[in-house]
């Protein structure tokens, strides 16, 4: 159960304590919201304090069917001199108090209409109050923008206000899941996200006012919806409370549906980047008498990739490491760093940055250097000298970034604004910089005879 259905179960506690309702399936509160009139209303009310258990059961369900509308009046009855009145009104009170989009008037546009799969467009939540109360909305008003360098907070935080409500399919009718990107990278960002986790935001939207609620780069922000395939999506905001009791949820009490907007995707992404299952692959290929070692970004964002590589193998460096493969062991091969032997500073020029489905060689080895190298240790069974026909030797591939998340969060605030750091690590570094392990395949490079 997400924060918001949470706490609408707990709200409900006190109303299933005292009522065993039946709902018909039919009966869906967003549809006959605002049916019943001011005497209708005051009737049922009356019933809640009935002789009659059944009598005061159906009342409640029936009041719960009239919607917010029946909440100014309800409000009045928790304080009525029957205790049971007062005891059915206060915890259908509650319910009406801890309800999203009670009543409201919900539509979506988009700022598009059709877009490629990498062009970003926005998603609008547009909210009315027609009601004569104030009614519950999942963040909070007025609503406040982050410019410049915190535009990436305000896409973000806004994402994660609206998606537990947002249902988003592909033309197949498969569900799309919502990507967000590490928290972690962005202190600001997980800060919020963390607020939001321990205490979901709610707003008061004021009887007769309305607002537009804009998520900017639907598709293509922080927090998203990879819309990947040509072809057409559909979005809907669909809210329905988790009550505690099953005729509730079976009769759809309380759910609040907008009609569905169409975004028309008229490009795929490439193949890489639509099969990926994590957000950059280490490859390994034979170029004539030679093996490259190269990295591709299967993300549908831009990656930057550390391609610094020291000698001294700490960080701001990263690492690249080959592996023989033999019948009997794997060794670690001693072969030479990316760049050469010689020394060079850490740039930011270095951190390249990679498009989707983008490939950058990181080391071309010779064969004969990986076939001719004897490292202590390594003498495994039946290894024939270079050249001649011998067992099977397969080689893998490790690239390590060493500036990762837990090297930043030591060392990164330290570096920030301080002259005594490498100019290069003086400011932040940028967003979505590849923090992974990449493991390679295993390339056969010497077949059996």
């Amino acid at each position: 159960m997400d924060a918001h259905g949470v706490r609408h179960a707990r709200a409900c506690v006190a109303l299933a304590v005292y009522a065993s309702f039946s709902v018909p399936a039919d009966r869906v509160w967003a549809d006959d919201a605002g049916s019943c009139s001011p005497e209708q209303i005051d009737v049922l009310i009356d019933r809640l304090g009935d002789t009659s258990f059944k009598t005061r059961t159906q009342a409640t369900q029936d009041l719960i069917n009239c919607g917010p509308g029946a909440f100014d009046a309800l409000k009045r009855a928790a304080e009525s001199a029957d205790l049971e009145t007062r005891v059915r009104a206060k915890a259908l009170c509650a319910v009406f108090e801890e309800l999203l989009f009670a009543g409201a008037d919900i539509s979506l546009r988009t700022s598009r209409s059709a877009v490629a799969w990498d062009e970003p467009f926005d998603l609008t939540v547009s909210i009315r109050n027609p009601t004569t109360h104030p009614i519950n909305v999942p963040f909070i008003l007025p609503l406040q923008d982050a410019g410049g360098d915190q535009a990436h907070l305000t896409q973000c935080t806004r994402m994660m206000d609206i998606a537990d409500f947002l249902v988003v399919t592909d033309g197949a009718g498969d569900v799309v899941d919502l990507k967000v990107d590490d928290i972690n990278q962005d202190a600001r960002v997980r800060d919020a996200v963390m607020q939001r986790a321990e205490d979901a935001p709610i707003g008061r939207l004021d009887s007769a006012r309305s607002v537009d609620f804009t998520i900017p780069e639907f598709n293509r922000g922080w927090a998203r919806y990879p819309l990947l395939k040509k072809g057409p999506y559909t979005i809907r905001l669909l809210y329905q409370p988790d009550w505690n009791h099953d005729e509730l949820n079976e009769g759809k009490v309380g759910m609040v549906q907008s009609d569905a907007v169409t975004m028309t995707v008229t490009q795929s992404a490439p193949e890489p980047v639509r099969t990926s299952h994590g957000p950059a692959r280490l490859v390994l290929r034979r170029e004539g008498d030679r093996i490259v070692a190269a990295l591709q970004n299967r993300d549908d964002l831009p990656l930057y990739v550390n391609n610094y590589f020291a000698s001294d193998k700490s960080p701001p460096a990263a690492r690249l490491q080959w592996v023989l493969v033999t019948p009997t062991k794997g060794k670690l091969l001693p072969i030479e760093r990316p760049g050469g032997s010689g020394e060079g500073e850490f740039s930011r020029d270095l951190l390249v940055k990679l498009a989707p489905a983008e490939l950058l060689d990181l080391q071309s080895v010779p064969l004969a250097a990986i076939l001719g190298l004897d490292p202590p240790g390594l003498h495994p069974t039946g290894l024939d000298p270079p050249g001649a026909a011998g067992p099977r030797l397969q080689v893998w591939a490790r690239y390590t970034n060493l500036i990762d998340a837990a090297w930043q969060r030591e060392h990164a605030s330290q570096m920030i604004n301080n002259p005594q750091a490498p100019e290069a690590l003086r400011t932040q570094l940028p967003l979505r910089l590849l923090l992974t392990t990449l493991d390679s395949e295993i390339l056969t490079i010497q077949e059996s005879e």
